[in-house]
């Protein structure tokens, strides 16, 4: 009984993070011209709303929400988000705009951190953003990294121009290589023994 909030909380945090997912990637599809948020509020044999059934939030705020579903969007593709220590991440960069209006002045802002610790940044000046759906920003090259034991990264990108600001971000994971053999990476089995004697 004492864990059940905390699954239900999980279970909302991973529905929501599957959404961003899924809507962002319709957005970066070249095919795609729209898509329709089913439902905003759960119902009683259904649970793909944003709301749950009393209206409440849940996995995400609204602000979180308007990350990857506003009339502006920033996108990220990338082949993984785990990367060992010394690995290149390459990332491209998009805007995803459909209503609001286009822009020849507009500043794009990008940063990796770790925590609050920024470990790379950039910026442009002066990048066009049209009002016809999905163009490139940028494709950019990440080294991961060295660290001690596995940290969470988080990567943020921001656009402004006269429409206001939109911004997003996406987490990723940076481990260090086994140290006991170098270039190995072993797999640990601990108290499993079917799965040790395999």
């Amino acid at each position: 009984r004492d864990v059940y909030p905390h699954w239900v909380a999980n279970s909302m945090k991973l529905q929501a993070l599957a959404l961003k997912c899924n809507i962002e990637a319709a957005r970066r599809s070249q095919g795609i011209m729209g898509y329709d948020q089913w439902l905003l509020q759960d119902y009683w044999n259904g649970s793909n709303g944003v709301l749950d059934m009393f209206y409440r939030q849940k996995g995400s705020t609204a602000s979180e929400f308007r990350k990857y579903n506003s009339p502006t969007v920033l996108l990220m593709d990338c082949a993984r988000r785990n990367y060992w220590c010394g690995e290149t991440a390459k990332l491209t960069l998009s805007a995803s705009r459909y209503e609001d209006e286009p822009s020849d002045n507009a500043i794009f802002h990008w940063e990796l951190r770790a925590g609050k610790k920024v470990l790379e940044s950039g910026s442009k000046d002066h990048v066009r953003v049209g009002s016809n759906g999905l163009q490139e920003l940028a494709v950019l090259s990440l080294k991961m990294p060295s660290v001690d034991k596995a940290a969470k990264l988080t990567f943020v990108a921001e656009i402004k121009d006269q429409n206001g600001k939109s911004a997003n971000d996406w987490n990723f994971w940076v481990v260090p290589e086994d140290r006991r053999s170098p270039g190995a990476r072993q797999l640990a089995i601990i108290d499993c023994p079917p799965l040790d004697r395999l």
